[in-house]
């Protein structure tokens, strides 16, 4: 193969040296699995290793670890490959493309390869299940970013009403509090903590829930539960955050309520 091959292919490998594939020299990537056959270490110094093809010494550049195609083969250039096969005619060319471009590629892929005679080549699409997996997940990270931002913005505007009501509610209290010598900054400081406290129990609660559930859908999957204390943790401490500021407008109104007029409200 030559050097693209390797990155198109999403195939790791240890060493700088894969440009050696675009060359003529007698030289290898080796496989674990193949490396482990031959008992050949895997290591990062490949000096004065080196294995033989066709009875030739190939010196290793390189080793292909992880499970793939390759992992029990060696991989040599494609030029030597060339000179060892005779010919070249069951050639594999790996295109890599963005994730969905794969049919607009291959309806030009023969005639951008082979302009004279594409009818020569034949095409097929292979799915690389990493990045369709990566692609399904990015998508749906960014959906569920999205739906927690609206519900976070949706509870904002539910707490702040609910303190609101509150305050018109108490005013009686509020004119009373600041009758008895209460500051602004103390009357603000009571929706500030009830706001914080029912934003931090709800999102305990949320927590929880998602907890109970996901536990509880891989139980019924017969799955492995993962659950990350972390982010777990961070459901009460976001709820806190979010019952603060839905609270800022309400505690702001109620520092404003004159004590005369509140005491005379009914």
């Amino acid at each position: 193969m030559t050097s693209g091959y390797l990155p198109a292919a999403d195939i790791e490998f240890t060493g700088s040296q894969d440009w050696m594939l675009d060359g003529e020299q007698n030289v290898a990537f080796l496989g674990e699995t193949a490396a482990e056959t031959l008992g050949i270490p895997v290591t990062d110094d490949t000096r004065n290793i080196s294995i033989q093809v066709n009875g030739a010494d190939y010196s290793i550049i390189g080793f292909l670890p992880g499970e793939h195609v390759f992992s029990d083969s060696a991989v040599i250039p494609y030029r030597r490959g060339l000179e060892i096969a005779g010919r070249d005619n069951e050639t594999q060319v790996l295109i890599k493309t963005a994730l969905g471009a794969g049919s607009q590629i291959s309806a030009v892929a023969r005639t951008a390869i082979l302009p004279a005679t594409p009818e020569k080549l034949s095409v097929s699409q292979v799915v690389m299940h990493n990045d369709l997996r990566g692609g399904v997940s990015d998508q749906l990270t960014r959906q569920a970013t999205w739906i927690g931002a609206f519900l976070i913005i949706l509870t904002v505007l539910l707490i702040a009403n609910s303190m609101i009501v509150s305050v018109t509610a108490r005013t009686t209290e509020i004119g009373v509090r600041r009758a008895l010598g209460a500051s602004r900054s103390a009357v603000a400081g009571v929706f500030w903590f009830e706001g914080a406290v029912i934003g931090a129990l709800g999102g305990l609660a949320g927590a929880a829930l998602a907890a109970i559930t996901i536990t509880g859908v891989a139980a019924f999957n017969d799955w492995s539960a993962y659950l990350n204390l972390g982010w777990i943790a961070l459901g009460p401490v976001l709820g806190m955050v979010v019952g603060i500021v839905a609270s800022a407008y309400p505690a702001l109104r109620a520092t404003r309520i004159h004590p005369a007029i509140a005491v005379r409200a009914d």
